[in-house]
Order: C-alpha cells, then structure tokens, then sequence
C-alpha cells in the first residue's frame, strides 16, 4: 500500500470581506511533519484589532488609569452619567459612534432609564441623529447580528 504525499506548495493571500487570508500556509510541527492551514487575520494593527470594550458609568475612574490613545479605542456606555460635564467630556474624548445608551437596569431600574434619556434629550452637543446613534444604532454595528432580518 502506497502512501500518498501531499505535496502541493501553492500558498497565496487575498484581501477578501474586510480581513487578510493566507491559504495553504504551511506550519512546521515539532516531529518534522508540515501541515497547512488557511489563517484569516483582521487588517486591523494591533494584538487584538477586534476585541470590543465597552465601559459603563462614561468610563468612570478608567481615565485615570490609561494612556489618551487607549481610551479613545474604547467604547462608553452612558449609565448613571448623562448630565452635561460627562457628556462633554466623553465627546471630547471619543467621537459619538462610540458611545452606547446605557441605564444601569435593573439595578436602577426604571429611574436609570428614565435619567439616561432625559439627559442625552436635554445636552445641547449631540444633533438628533447623535441620539438616534447612541440610543440604538452604535451598538446594532458592534454587534449586527442583533438587528432585525429584513
């Protein structure tokens, strides 16, 4: 019984659906033996390009704790934190389809909700779309498959 050898060399990369793919790429084992994967990599820089970070409260504490190029990475929830200071401040900070209505439910409960909204309709820097983006359609793009089939 013959053993047949895969020997088919043939490696390339493409740029397809937002993300780098290298076909047939070959990985050398310890014991000798050569395997091949396909390895699909964000185009995004970094060590982790698509992990997602949201923090509640405007970010509270947080930048105390980070460098000014780290937080504006990141992504604000407006829990508990919608009169106008913190909301100047976060859109200082990050641009608006950054930050996600947040309530602070259920330990706010009904109150939380109501603060949330009261404020981002009451702060003069954000245009209705801002609200209208804040309050569904930033978090519909960090997370599409939420959205409504059509």
């Amino acid at each position: 019984m013959s053993q047949q050898i895969y020997t088919d060399t043939y490696q390339r990369s493409e740029i397809r659906d937002g993300m780098r793919i290298d076909w047939n790429t070959p990985i050398a084992m310890d014991d000798g033996i050569i395997l091949r994967a396909d390895i699909f990599r964000p185009l995004a820089e970094g060590r982790y390009p698509h992990i997602r970070i949201i923090l509640s409260h405007a970010g509270g504490a947080v930048p105390l704790f980070g460098t000014f190029s780290q937080l504006r990475s990141l992504c604000y929830d407006t829990a508990l934190s919608t009169n106008s200071t913190v909301l100047s401040a976060l859109q200082r900070l990050v641009p608006t389809s950054q930050i996600l209505l947040g309530s602070d439910y259920p330990f706010a409960q009904e109150t939380g909700v109501r603060y949330a909204l009261s404020g981002l309709a009451a702060y003069a820097g954000f245009s209705e779309q801002d609200r209208q983006d804040i309050e569904c359609s930033n978090v519909l793009s960090l997370f599409p498959r939420l959205q409504a089939e059509q």
